[in-house]
């Protein structure tokens, strides 16, 4: 029962990615355990729980209704547990690395469906190089086919998952799915406060920059952006004013049918349809991108978190601008 010594808190819930463990996100849970203080009676305070029922190789092949609802299980024992200790979650924000973010957008739909919302406020959701789109890759080069193939062969049911190919005949792929306007996953993504997106735009050759940032094309390789770093955190991409991604359906609509710039992205892709399913659906929400840059050829996806401090020190200033500019 809630007492007038109860203390509230502001949940924030981490989860790995793809073959990883707690570890993985230690980095980031030590900085914000420095910045925010715990709960105390009368005070706001942060609390932080580093998602651990996905540890593991195997734990993560076994597909995103599975490892979602481990996860769902864990955070809300979590909060059972805070209160029954005499911390009551008002708040609650996710932060997901790689395929973590989509294990966190899986939870959230559960949430969202059981009406957790409703007690708790779902202040910030923030995706870090996460492939909300899957990972496929374009047709036509051998690196890209053998990436392919492999993904769907080593990653189990989760491989399959984020090659758009676990379509059934009544079911399109979960990915899909969970883009749909009228489900659980959109709806309880859409209730969130903010929705912060951190995505490579290069050298990342696990997700690949269009993916996590939910843009159809790279702005920085069609060079209508450009890479000027912010001195304070020398990884995170500058923009002198707040920049406005075109949408994919805003971009065609400005073609008319027949000519080359209606309906040209993903056209040579079998999944095209569906990708521009999920691409159009998420793209109707508002994200704040921030747009990061290593010159590392094999470490971005790991510097982008700082899973190592040892080889991935190169990050600690883009985990020092997730935690600067999260708000409690």
């Amino acid at each position: 029962p809630i007492t007038p010594s109860t203390m509230s808190a502001h949940l924030l819930v981490l989860q790995h990615g793809l073959h990883g463990a707690t570890s993985d996100m230690d980095f980031i849970e030590n900085q914000f355990k420095s910045r925010f203080p715990p709960p105390a009676p009368g005070q706001l305070g942060l609390v932080v729980h580093n998602c651990a029922s996905n540890t593991g190789i195997k734990n993560t092949h076994d597909g995103l209704e599975v490892m979602g609802g481990r996860t769902y299980a864990e955070v809300t024992q979590a909060i059972q547990t805070f209160r029954e200790q005499g911390t009551q979650v008002e708040r609650i924000s996710f932060i997901g690395h790689s395929l973590g973010g989509l294990i966190c957008r899986y939870v959230i739909g559960l949430m969202h469906q059981a009406g957790l919302f409703d007690s708790i406020m779902p202040h910030t959701f923030i995706s870090v190089s996460t492939p909300h789109c899957g990972s496929r890759r374009k047709t036509g080069h051998l690196w890209n086919t053998v990436v392919t193939t492999f993904t769907g062969f080593a990653f189990g049911l989760t491989g399959t998952e984020l090659l758009l190919e676990d379509e059934t005949q009544d079911k399109p792929p979960m990915i899909v799915r969970m883009a749909q306007k009228d489900s659980m996953y959109f709806l309880g993504i859409a209730a969130f406060h903010k929705r912060i997106l951190y995505s490579n735009i290069s050298n990342d050759h696990q997700v690949s920059y269009c993916t996590s940032a939910l843009v159809h094309q790279n702005p920085y390789l069609a060079k209508t952006l450009e890479c000027r770093l912010y001195e304070k955190y020398p990884h995170i991409v500058e923009h002198p004013e707040e920049v406005i991604y075109p949408t994919l359906v805003d971009e065609e609509n400005a073609g008319e049918v027949g000519t080359p710039s209606f309906g040209r992205y993903f056209a040579n892709d079998e999944k095209g349809a569906h990708l521009r399913t999920v691409l159009s659906s998420l793209q109707t929400l508002t994200w704040k991108r921030f747009d990061v840059k290593f010159d590392s050829l094999v470490l971005a996806h790991t510097h982008v978190v700082v899973k190592k401090p040892w080889i991935n020190k190169d990050g600690i200033d883009v985990v020092n601008h997730i935690v600067d500019t999260f708000e409690i």
